[in-house]
């Protein structure tokens, strides 16, 4: 992932250009993981379904504050592993980081 002068820029080619702001059905999305029980159900499920055009799975990321405990970031690389293990062709769990730092603010 690169930066732009406004926003996050995936390196991989197949995710630039991805509108995360409001796909409609059959286009794409985008789902969020935030290492949550919920999320995480959420994506397995979405997943497990198989439906593109319904529950469209074409990126995941987890939104970094780098204040998480270790053991989240742990977890969420066993998340990943699961779902490629389960799913190969699901896309990787994108870490995004903040443009940002809490002290540059």
């Amino acid at each position: 992932m690169a930066q732009s002068d406004e926003c996050l820029v995936f390196d991989d080619p197949s995710l630039q250009g991805l509108d995360l702001s409001g796909n409609t059905k059959g286009e794409g999305g985008f789902v969020c993981v935030s290492g949550g029980k919920d999320s995480v159900a959420m994506v397995l499920r979405m997943l497990e379904l198989n439906d593109p055009v319904n529950y469209p799975v074409s990126a995941m990321g987890f939104a970094d504050t780098e204040f998480e405990f270790d053991e989240l970031y742990d977890y969420l690389k066993f998340i990943d592993f699961y779902i490629q293990e389960h799913y190969p062709d699901a896309p990787k769990l994108e870490m995004l980081k903040p443009l940002k730092t809490w002290e540059d603010w």
